[in-house]
Parts: C-alpha cells; structure tokens; sequence
C-alpha cells in the first residue's frame, strides 16, 4: 500500500539531525534519489515510512501527509467522574438544608464551574482553542517550543489555584516534573504538554498523537 508523506517534515527531520539526503538514504537503507523524492511529498509504502519514523524517533503518522484531525474531544477520567459527583453531592447537601438563600449560592458555583469548563479543543488558523461553555481560551503557537504527549506528566500534581475536579481540573498546578504549569484538562492519561515560551499548559485531547500531529502541522517546530 502506497501512501503520499510529508515531504517538508522528512526534511525538517532530516535537516535537524544535520544529514545530508545521501547520509540518510544509507542509514534508511534507500537510495538517495527515493529520499529526493519523498522530500518532494511523493507517496512510498508504509514499510519505508516506519523505517524513516524510527531513524527520526517520530510517530509514523507525522511524516503521513494523509489530512489530519483539527477538532478534538475532551473526555472524562474515571477520576474526574468521581470527584465531580463528590462535589455536586458535597453543595447539595450543605447548601440546600440552610434553605434558599445559600441554595442560590450553591448554584452559583454550579454555573460558573460549569462556564469554565472544558468541552473540546481545536486547532486552527495558528492557535490551539480550548473550547468553554460558550467561549473559547486561545493559546498562541507561534511561541512554541516544544510539545510532547505523555499520560503521566500530571502524576503528583498540586493545585495551586483553579478547579481541582468539579467539571474539570482546571488551573495553576505543580509537580516535579513540570515545574509550575496551566492545565485545561479532564484526563491525565491523555496529556499534552505545549511549551510556549516557558509557559508551560497541559491539554488533554481524545486522541493525544493525532493532537500533537495537528499541532506540528500549525507550526514550525519538529516532535
């Protein structure tokens, strides 16, 4: 099966391992004319292009030119479930037998925690937007640095300021690995983390390889 690769991103790569296209097509075990014409965008078989994504150390899907996702869900944690309904369960019950008053305040915490809230991102146009309840948070690429996906950079993180878990973790947080970070998140194992400019945010798409491709694709960073 032939498939069409990114010819530009081949190259990037190429150009960051500072190789000439003779000294990758020996180490790829290809001859230097197939690498001029995969630097081009023309299609070759899934077999060369695994071969190039492990001399890289990439996904096989970032040299794919095959269109990728821009627009992403944001699913709930196990975790995230429980501590929602922990929190709903905590409001009803203080809130709701000291009569109206602090049940409209109970309510109120409801709404705006609810506002926050992350449903989805997309990225379009240069940025990556973290969809709200009706609005949307953007996040500029053209500072970033870098970006990784790895299920266990929020492990042992502590909030410093936000939503710690009624409708999403949400906020200021710190942890060893990352240091202080912004997180826009409902599921840990499905973190992304955006440096931009040594600001460091933490997202949590439905599908964190195709997130990190659409991203690379907006930008002129290499993984």
């Amino acid at each position: 099966m032939k498939v069409k690769v990114d010819g530009d991103r081949i190259q990037q790569h190429r150009k960051r391992c500072a190789w000439t296209q003779e000294q990758l097509a020996e180490k790829a075990g290809l001859s230097a004319r197939t690498v001029q014409r995969l630097e081009r965008g023309e299609s070759t078989s899934l077999e060369s292009i695994h071969v190039l994504a492990t001399i890289f150390d990439v996904n096989p899907e970032e040299l794919s030119a095959e269109p990728s996702r821009t627009h992403f869900s944001a699913p709930w944690s196990r975790k995230l479930r429980i501590t929602t309904a922990i929190f709903l369960g905590i409001i009803i019950a203080v809130t709701v037998p000291l009569g109206p008053y602090t049940s409209w305040i109970g309510l109120g915490v409801l709404i705006l925690a609810a506002f926050l809230s992350v449903r989805g991102y997309s990225v379009v146009d240069g940025k990556v937007l973290v969809h709200r309840l009706g609005w949307s948070t953007r996040l500029d690429l053209s500072q970033l640095r870098r970006i990784e996906a790895n299920p266990s950079i929020m492990v042992g993180s502590i909030r410093l300021m936000g939503i710690g878990g009624l409708f999403a973790f949400l906020g200021t947080f710190r942890n060893e690995l990352l240091g202080v970070y912004r997180a826009y998140a409902t599921d840990g194992d499905n973190a992304v983390v955006l440096d931009l400019n040594g600001s460091i945010v933490v997202v949590t798409p439905d599908s964190p390889t195709e997130f990190v491709k659409a991203v690379l694709a907006q930008s002129q960073v290499s993984a």
